[in-house]
């Protein structure tokens, strides 16, 4: 379980997304970018489960 992620882990992260083709694609093709997703999976109330 993640109880604290630094600045520095999530830019790896997002820059992990950034240069994944697929997930470049994706993300593109529903209008997203990789600071979006990022966003997105951490969310309200903390990373998505289903991600650790």
């Amino acid at each position: 379980m993640i109880t604290q992620t630094s600045s520095e882990e999530l830019y790896v992260l997002q820059s992990s997304i950034d240069v994944t083709p697929p997930a470049v694609s994706v993300s593109a093709a529903v209008g997203l970018d990789s600071s979006h997703v990022v966003a997105a999976n951490i969310g309200d109330d903390g990373p998505d489960d289903d991600l650790i």
